[in-house]
């Protein structure tokens, strides 16, 4: 019965069609975040883009959710000077993400080959701060949220839980390896929290050690982690310059045609 209404309403059977197909295919993730967009050349300048978390090695379904993986920065970098770039506008919008790939990836920014302008659209925290530091010049919106300068790790201890629910975890590890249960546990012991504040001391102290590096006038008070907006990231040195993306524009051009007059001269 079905089939034959359709065979006599054609418009209705496409419409029936369609519905079926699309829910085949099932809903397209790029529908729920904004992707990153793609590098480009515009006028002697490079658009570099760093959106969402920032990851080492990410997986295709951790790009179409909108995230950014370290590798791609680095080779949009080399993409756009390759193609004839002069200078860069790397756009920020980030919370930040992983420290394995940040420091490889900060230090190809610091390093590049033309002058790079970062323009901090919503937040530039944490790693992303780690990237965008290394820049030439740093240009934030009046609202972006900049900072948050330190490293951290999360761990819930749910052993009593388990102990309620009746649930005995062990983890056996050949003689001596003392640390390599560490993470498999439902806690963790005293030599175990050592060797974690440890990695989490050298993470934060090279994060520490890039930023001074890079912006050795910064407020000191950046180190306690905070984060700051306004006028507020400008006095700490956070920042340079607050406005749009078309001042970084300006800003990126004019640094274009100093390094060319320089070059010249020389």
């Amino acid at each position: 019965m079905i089939m034959k209404l359709y065979a006599i309403q054609p418009e209705a059977y496409k419409a029936y069609k369609a519905n079926i197909d699309k829910a085949r295919v099932g809903f397209d993730l790029t529908e729920f975040v904004n992707q990153r967009k793609q590098a480009r050349l515009e006028d002697g300048i490079g658009h570099v883009y760093v959106y969402g978390a920032l990851i080492n090695d990410a997986t295709p379904i951790e790009r179409k959710m909108g995230n950014t993986d370290y590798g791609d920065v680095i080779q949009d970098l080399n993409q756009v000077v390759a193609a004839g770039a002069k200078a860069i506008v790397l756009h920020v919008n980030s919370g930040g993400g992983l420290v394995t790939g940040s420091t490889e990836c900060a230090t190809a920014i610091q390093n590049a080959r033309v002058p790079v302008v970062v323009h901090s659209e919503g937040t530039t925290a944490s790693a992303a701060y780690k990237l965008a530091c290394g820049a030439t010049w740093l240009v934030a919106s009046p609202s972006c949220e900049v900072g948050n300068i330190g490293a951290i790790m999360s761990w819930v201890d749910d052993s009593e839980m388990m102990a309620a629910v009746g649930v005995q975890v062990l983890a056996l590890t050949n003689d001596g390896a003392t640390l390599k249960s560490t993470g498999h546990l439902p806690s963790i012991n005293d030599d175990q929290l050592a060797f974690l504040q440890e990695a989490i001391n050298e993470a934060g102290e090279d994060f520490r050690n890039h930023v001074l590096t890079n912006r050795p006038n910064i407020d000191e008070t950046v180190f306690n982690a905070g984060w700051w907006s306004g006028s507020k990231a400008l006095a700490l040195g956070l920042i340079d310059e607050l406005g749009d993306e078309s001042l970084t524009i300006q800003r990126a051009t004019e640094l274009m045609v100093l390094t060319q007059e320089a070059f010249v001269e020389v």
